[in-house]
């Protein structure tokens, strides 16, 4: 399967990669949104790990992006895996 990991923690994208590269997946890693955005449509990849707090554009943004392009619509899926501060979860 084909992974972009979309994150602007080199420790946690170094982590991810390391687990999914050695379950035999091919990993392409983005560092921010725009980044993540460019490299989904080049790359169409199976599965996307999206950071919701990213740089330049955030997850979310990038989120809606990839749904309204209709080479990345039918593939699209996508994992929260930050969804916000401790204080904005409690608030919910």
């Amino acid at each position: 399967m084909k992974i972009l990991i979309v994150d602007d923690s080199r420790m946690m994208q170094a982590g991810m990669k390391r687990a999914l590269v050695n379950s035999g997946h091919k990993v392409i890693l983005a560092g921010d949104g725009k980044g993540g955005l460019v490299a989904a449509r080049q790359n169409l990849p199976d599965i996307i790990l999206l950071d919701m707090m990213l740089p330049a554009m955030s997850g979310t943004e990038v989120l809606s992006a990839l749904k309204e392009d209709p080479s990345t619509k039918a593939r699209l899926e996508a994992a929260c895996r930050n969804c916000g501060t401790i204080e904005a979860r409690r608030k919910r």
